[in-house]
């Protein structure tokens, strides 16, 4: 049996939400401010359980309208350096090497978007990561946003022997992230 170690992204391993410090990094270089307010509204609305993530993310990624995918890993590569490794937080990070050491396969989850998880997983060395699809040639969310229970089902879609008993999750959102009890004993509540 699998023994799994899974760390939520936002303000788990980072100390704050990722999403409006990489659109503020994406429009300083795409200079492209009025999409940045039309993704701001779209923000509110979300928060206001008026529109779906996958709304917000979408309007997101128009502000990256004319990079093509070189541009947009290499942008990713620069925002991981000024702007996601100064949020990490250390503690966690720690855990990781830890967990990784005891034998545990460590997996990165995430509603934030692959291309940018995916850098994140590469620099931190997880074993793998699971996060938003996008389809950087349409710029566009192309799968699951994965928030609440979208990521315990993602687990068990991708792992068949889990020991549940000795699996952890490092997790801060009380409400959405309770579903990963579904797959794991045992949750770290990050705050």
């Amino acid at each position: 049996m699998e023994k799994l170690a899974i760390f939520d992204f936002d303000k788990t391993l980072t100390v704050k939400d990722t999403t409006v410090i990489m659109a503020k990094y994406f429009v300083a270089k795409t200079k492209k401010y009025l999409l940045y307010f039309n993704f701001i509204f779209w923000g509110m609305m979300y928060k206001s359980r008026i529109a779906s993530n996958r709304k917000v993310k979408n309007e997101l990624l128009k502000i990256l309208k004319g990079y093509d995918r070189e541009k947009i890993y290499r942008l990713v590569e620069e925002l991981y350096n000024s702007g996601i490794e100064p949020i990490l937080r250390e503690s966690i990070v720690k855990e990781i090497a830890e967990y990784k050491k005891r034998g545990y396969r460590t997996v990165l989850l995430s509603a934030q978007f692959d291309f940018i998880v995916k850098e994140v997983s590469k620099r931190l060395k997880f074993d793998m990561y699971i996060a938003t699809r996008t389809d950087l040639d349409k710029l566009e969310v192309n799968g699951d946003v994965f928030e609440g229970r979208e990521k315990s089902e993602a687990i068990k879609l991708l792992f068949d022997d889990i020991d549940y008993e000795n699996s952890v999750a490092f997790v801060d959102n009380r409400r959405k992230d309770i579903y990963l009890q579904e797959v794991v004993k045992n949750i770290i509540w990050v705050e």
